[in-house]
């Protein structure tokens, strides 16, 4: 196998087994999930990917591997870090007075987790293909899909065929014949006025 081969065949994979994360929790199935969900980070470790922020903290339950799926497989609930007194889950900081967290308890292990809420809407930048799963360039990186910077502009092989074409001889013989031809139609237009002013 090469290695664009090999890059194929990695993305095909983990495509695969993040579609089957998903595809899941329909089956109703703690430990088949588990088992995916471990192998898919598994895959992950091997192929050594950064996964981003979203995938790693709250999109999956730690305990049985499930995705969360609100009020199908888990319950959410809004309330504050004193009601709870699980501070360490949000970090183990010193919160100044109660703080509202949202509290997701898994329906298949009946765990709970508690998130930071964050009042603000953050829209992420997205570039204009969205994958959120494996860019194929080279590195084969898990990330979403960024505009990258523009680089200078290359020629293309049209762009260079059309130089080579202006750039032939014939090409430029016609060139040549026809600024000959406008420079005797401008000097005879020059004779005319000077003519006309003596």
């Amino acid at each position: 196998m090469n290695k664009d081969q090999a890059e194929k065949y990695q993305e095909r994979s983990l495509r695969q087994k993040y579609n089957l994360l998903h595809v899941l929790p329909t089956l109703n199935s703690r430990a088949l999930s588990g088992l995916y969900y471990k192998n898919f980070h598994n895959s992950v470790k091997r192929y050594q990917i950064m996964l981003p922020e979203q995938l790693k903290s709250g999109k999956f339950c730690s305990h049985c591997g499930c995705v969360y799926v609100p009020n199908f497989n888990a319950s959410l609930q809004l309330t504050t870090n004193t009601e709870q007194g699980d501070s360490d889950e949000l970090g183990g900081e010193s919160m100044e007075g109660p703080k509202k967290c949202i509290q997701v308890n898994c329906l298949n292990c009946e765990k709970s987790k508690l998130f930071e809420w964050k009042s603000e809407f953050v829209v992420p930048t997205f570039g204009q293909d969205v994958s959120p799963m494996i860019n194929s360039t080279s590195s084969g990186k898990v990330s979403y899909a960024v505009k990258k910077p523009q680089k200078s502009k290359t020629s293309t092989g049209k762009e260079r065929s059309k130089k080579r074409k202006l750039n032939s001889l014939t090409n430029l013989l016609s060139k040549r014949n026809q600024e000959k031809k406008m420079e005797k139609k401008k000097s005879s237009s020059l004779s005319l006025e000077s003519f006309m002013k003596s």
